[in-house]
């Protein structure tokens, strides 16, 4: 896993703490997204609040081979879309309403109505579920501190053979913000922590005539222009004496939010959150030109072309003092992309390649460093 630099760290810092809402726009699952998730060791999420600090850095990697894909629901011919056991005519339905989420072997049936997202099902190799009184996933907008809460029933098989029928109730809440030190030691500023709770009845009684009785806890944490959550924990336990099931935790690595190169509301905020953080560095924009600029008086001048680019990014540079001298390009919101290691430079003209052919279509940020003063300078993809 890849570490924000500390100055990026800082400039991401300065920024106000003020992330307090979920909406459509911003927030709504989409048709081929795709995400990848690091299942990590559980941490305790905490409890609700403002200004907190989460701390999931020391946080070891279990799995890496999870990912979770969004994508249209199958169609039967040209007029049925099909969701598990269940077809409803494609007539009845805008595009992106209904969305299948595919994660470990297991699908997820979707349906946004209205402002609400309700889920519908899920079913893998050994196990189906319908929910006859959809499940309440969120309703938008969701602020700090809301929260609802709405009844389900459920109906299916397990193993193909047993029959399954639940019922509860699920409470959404939004219940705390804050900053968070994420697995790879990146350090998001501004997060909305969403605690879901589904209490679970099971409705065909034990050996002793009881009905069993659990709750699975899901809280997620969201930052500004990421659409998918960052960090989750799951955890199911007895609400009688408190007694845990099991208990997991995903890190969403930023880096790997696939979507975003298709995703304008959420890149805007990412560009406007860069420009708050940097409009007192040195450096130049240059978005429009061929070439562009920068330089640390007294040490270096430098210049990058083109830019726009497409393939490959050309880094002069004049050295006019003996320095240490590194160079290194950053996705807008920190991540490191491609780096040259520091080294000592005497006074001459160098220059670098960076292959940008393989980049998403969005800014990025040169960054230069001599003598440990820093000079940025932003760099458009096409």
């Amino acid at each position: 896993m890849k570490h924000l630099p500390l100055t990026a760290l800082l400039l991401l810092a300065q920024l106000n703490p003020c992330h307090a809402q979920l909406s459509l726009s911003h927030n709504r699952i989409r048709p081929g997204d795709k995400l990848v998730k690091y299942q990590v060791e559980y941490k305790d999420p905490g409890p609700a609040g403002t200004d907190i600090l989460w701390d999931f850095s020391r946080l070891k990697t279990v799995n890496e081979n999870y990912t979770l894909a969004y994508s249209d629901p199958e169609l039967l011919g040209d007029s049925l879309y099909v969701l598990g056991s269940k077809a409803y005519p494609k007539a009845a339905f805008a595009p992106g309403e209904l969305v299948v989420a595919t994660e470990h072997r297991t699908q997820y049936f979707f349906r946004f109505k209205g402002d609400t997202l309700l889920l519908l099902g899920h079913e893998n190799p050994l196990n189906q579920l319908d929910y006859v009184q959809p499940y309440v996933q969120a309703v938008f907008p969701l602020n700090y501190g809301t929260i609802t809460t709405y009844p389900y029933r459920a109906r299916g098989l397990y193993s193909h053979t047993d029959s399954v029928s639940t019922e509860g109730i699920v409470t959404t809440w939004a219940d705390a913000r804050g900053r968070m030190v994420l697995p790879s030691g990146d350090t998001l500023s501004q997060v909305l922590r969403v605690r879901t709770s589904q209490g679970i009845t099971d409705n065909r009684p034990d050996s002793l005539g009881r009905h069993t009785q659990r709750v699975l806890e899901t809280c997620r944490w969201y930052t500004r222009g990421y659409r998918y959550p960052v960090f989750e924990t799951v955890r199911s336990y007895n609400p009688a004496d408190s007694s845990v099931h099991f208990r997991t935790a995903f890190f969403y690595p930023p880096q790997d939010h696939y979507y975003l190169a298709d995703d304008p509301a959420n890149q805007a905020i990412q560009d406007e959150l860069w420009n708050a953080a940097n409009k007192d560095t040195q450096g130049g924009n240059g978005s429009d030109g061929q070439s562009t600029g920068i330089s640390i008086p007294g040490l270096l001048s430098c210049k990058f072309y083109p830019n726009p680019v497409v393939a490959d990014l050309t880094v002069a540079y004049e050295v006019t003092v003996k320095a240490n001298v590194s160079l290194g390009m950053y996705s807008i919101d920190g991540f490191p992309v491609s780096l040259v290691p520091a080294r000592v430079h005497e006074p001459g003209a160098y220059s670098v390649s960076f292959n940008c052919s393989g980049l998403f279509p969005r800014n990025y940020v040169l960054r230069v460093v001599a003598n440990d003063k820093v000079a940025n300078g932003i760099i458009v993809k096409k």
